[in-house]
């Protein structure tokens, strides 16, 4: 066997072999020599994964609807556990409109990590048809940019009616829409995360633990169980960077700014005057 390794490189077959490679190169465009990267074929590969990934939506249901209507399920709960919270608020009952937006801003993120079996599925494709030359790593995310995003407004626009309305939230004019669009920014972060964890994990129970953690520790540091003056300075850095920071934050403002708090003597401490919501937030 060494005896015929050591032969092939001095070999007529060997030569022959390298002519035609040369060969072949040479007479490639510079379209098929970089692969994914001239705009117009960069766009045609864009429209073909989009095309699949829609096709993929629709043949396998459990991709997008499963979550969906696991999405649907919780917004139910949300709304009937806390129903009319928002109602005439009082000065007693600010902690439980408080706490359902945290929920919202928390767990709707949270539930994402429902998404990484497509995303780690994908993943195995894509590497794949990249090292093929089929397309590049940007083409292959704006494709998959184009087949999420609308998903993840349908999603929105659904579970935010279900929450707004069964909670009856801030309903001055215009907060409804902000209320959606914050949500849809937030579900849009948050598969954003689950898909860069998908990127770096090699299995499942791996990206699991690391997203679980990840969100977790974004909820943690996000403002409703500790101020952010009062986080560790070690740990305050993780306070600016976690996306529950900002969805939370425009919740509360979405509902609190512009509203009149109602007098409650049974609350602690007694409130027997009403007061301006902005004073919750600046709390």
């Amino acid at each position: 066997i060494q005896a015929n390794v050591d032969f092939w490189p001095t070999s007529p077959a060997n030569n022959l072999l390298l002519r035609e490679i040369c060969t072949t190169a040479t007479s490639l465009s510079a379209e098929d020599t970089i692969p994914g990267m001239l705009p117009l074929k960069a766009l045609r590969a864009t429209g073909v994964l989009t095309v699949r990934g829609w096709k993929n939506v629709i043949r396998n249901p459990a991709v997008v609807w499963l979550r969906f209507a696991m999405y649907v399920a919780l917004a139910l709960m949300i709304g009937t556990v806390w129903w009319g919270t928002g109602k005439d608020i009082v000065a007693g009952n600010i902690h439980n409109v408080s706490g359902v937006l945290f929920f919202i801003s928390a767990f709707m993120g949270f539930m994402s990590i429902s998404a990484m079996p497509a995303f780690l599925e994908d993943k195995t494709i894509m590497i794949k048809e990249r090292a093929n030359g089929c397309y590049g790593a940007f083409t292959y995310s704006v494709a998959a940019m184009l087949v999420t995003l609308p998903f993840v407004f349908l999603l929105s626009v659904v579970v935010g009616s279900i929450c707004y309305g069964c909670l009856f939230l801030n309903d001055t004019q215009g907060r409804f829409f902000l209320f959606i669009l914050n949500l849809f920014v937030t579900l849009a972060v948050a598969e954003s995360v689950i898909a860069l964890v998908s990127a770096i994990v090699p299995f499942f129970i791996v990206g699991i633990a690391a997203a679980a953690f990840v969100f977790g520790g974004f909820m943690m540091v996000e403002g409703f169980f500790i101020k952010a003056d009062d986080i560790h300075p070690g740990w305050r850095w993780l306070y600016s960077i976690s996306f529950h920071t900002y969805a939370f934050a425009n919740f509360m403002h979405i509902e609190f700014d512009g509203r009149t708090i109602g007098a409650d003597l049974n609350a602690v401490p007694p409130s027997p005057n009403a007061f301006e919501g902005a004073l919750v937030l600046e709390d």
